[in-house]
């Protein structure tokens, strides 16, 4: 910020700001909604007999929306603020901020690993010409001014007929 003041820029110091403010709260809103989906998840798979407690986290709102999995998760905020101390609470809220960045990576590969056998298995039954051609399909986004494209129906993805009558009937159909 000084080096802009100094260059003589006066509108960008508050753009700079700005961007970092919401790049702050994008992160937090990440954060917020890992967590608390991370907490649903595992109150979901758990036996609620066994675990009593983690039930409460089970509850969702028409919308679907895990309300009590969110407020837990919304408890650990005010750990910011430990910035602000000196000396152990800021060592303290080094070692919260490691627990959280592993977190954060240990979901994120499992969303990787998640995609890798969706692609295999999506792979093997269909075929990889095909899931490259539903994958690179290009939407509306990207073409300005065409109509939006939409991936086919899942009826279009089974795998070809292996009878002649299969293949005659297929192409009869076609043609109506």
């Amino acid at each position: 910020m000084i080096a802009i003041r100094n260059a003589g820029i006066d509108f960008l110091p508050g753009f700079v700001s700005a961007a970092l403010v919401f790049a702050n709260m994008s992160t937090a809103n990440t954060s917020l909604f890992v967590a608390s989906r991370t907490l649903y998840g595992i109150a979901v798979k758990l036996d609620h007999h066994n675990h009593p407690l983690l039930s409460v986290f089970r509850h969702t709102t028409k919308a679907g929306v895990p309300v009590a999995a969110i407020f837990a998760s919304c408890i650990f905020a005010p750990l910011a603020y430990l910035q602000c101390g000196g000396g152990n609470a800021q060592e303290l809220l080094g070692v919260f901020s490691q627990i959280e960045t592993l977190a954060c990576l240990i979901v994120w590969l499992c969303q990787c690993l998640a995609f890798i056998r969706f692609y295999n298995g999506f792979a093997s039954t269909y075929g990889y010409a095909r899931f490259l051609a539903i994958m690179l399909t290009p939407t509306a986004d990207s073409r300005p001014g065409q109509r939006p494209t939409t991936a086919p129906p899942m009826t279009t993805l089974t795998p070809p007929p292996h009878s002649r009558r299969q293949r005659t009937s297929a192409r009869s159909a076609a043609r109506y």
